[in-house]
């Protein structure tokens, strides 16, 4: 049984590296020209540095914010499916006294 834990798991690994070496494969070495017009475009419609890192950064929040609160919503749900789907491990077996 353990065995083919191992196993899969190392078919795993090697899938995983082989998704990073394509994404490096993609990767153009020379991206300077490319992210000089990705960044030129904003500075075209008059934003720069402090608003820029405003704009990336308050993204970023809303993006963490969002998958923090689904995160919350699905637990809940998900703790109550196992407690039903388990019940030998109720709350009264597992407390110590």
């Amino acid at each position: 049984m353990s065995s083919a834990i191992i196993t899969s798991l190392q078919v795993i690994s090697v899938v995983i590296v082989g998704i990073i070496l394509l994404v490096l494969a993609q990767h153009d070495p020379d991206g300077g020209p490319a992210n000089d017009a990705r960044i030129r475009r904003p500075q075209d419609a008059g934003v720069f540095g402090a608003h820029l890192f405003v704009l990336i950064f308050g993204e970023s929040l809303l993006i963490a914010i969002c998958g923090g609160l689904i995160g919350l919503a699905l637990t809940f749900p998900m703790v109550a499916g196992f407690g039903k789907a388990l019940p030998t491990f109720s709350r009264s077996s597992t407390s110590r006294r």
